[in-house]
């Protein structure tokens, strides 16, 4: 496992304390494979972005793609929030799924991904996924936030085969809690009903 550690950044309104850490999955393991996640983040006062991609191990590029999904992502929504927005839509989001098909064109296939995004402002925070994963948050109730509908277990939404309306997006009032996002590979092994209390 890779622990990046603990982080505290502070904008006008809010503190925030976060870390995060990348595990090989066995599967990957027993191939000497490394797995595909990238993380990324930014910040300002007034806003903080961080995007956590799960690049697809079918695909022979999808660490290229991955990485490249969270540090553009995290840049582009950077540019809206500097540009005036004060709001996320789901027409943004899509806007951003066509940056990165331009991006890989014709073998888009080969880089693809999933991706998942946490966006704090000072008054109001955004939770969001392209596929699989899991996010919960626990402040003074416990919530858990849509993930992305698949038509068939063994199918992951992803960049390259997402539509706009299976894009997962949630906006809540910033309070004083605890926020866990994982991929799939951590996701798959935890219990819905044990995570209330997995994050007292």
């Amino acid at each position: 496992m890779i622990d990046y550690g603990l982080h505290r950044i502070e904008l006008l309104k809010l503190e925030l304390t976060f870390f995060w850490s990348s595990e090989t999955g066995d599967a990957h393991k027993h191939e000497d494979k490394q797995n595909e996640d990238a993380i990324f983040y930014t910040y300002s006062p007034h806003y903080f972005v961080m995007a956590i991609a799960d690049g697809l191990g079918s695909c022979s590029k999808s660490a290229v793609g991955a990485q490249y999904a969270v540090t553009a992502f995290c840049h582009y929504i950077d540019e809206l929030f500097t540009n005036g927005a004060v709001n996320l839509e789901r027409k943004h989001i899509w806007s951003f799924v066509k940056i990165w098909r331009n991006k890989f064109r014709n073998s888009m296939k080969d880089y693809d991904t999933t991706l998942q995004w946490i966006i704090f402002t000072n008054e109001h925070y955004f939770v969001g996924s392209i596929g699989d994963g899991l996010a919960c948050s626990k402040g003074k109730s416990f919530y858990l936030f849509p993930q992305a509908k698949q038509l068939f277990s063994n199918l992951t939404v992803s960049l390259t085969g997402c539509t706009e309306s299976s894009i997962q997006l949630t906006k809540r009032i910033s309070e004083p809690m605890l926020l866990l996002t994982a991929t799939d590979g951590i996701s798959n092994d935890l219990k819905i009903e044990n995570l209330p209390q997995m994050l007292r």
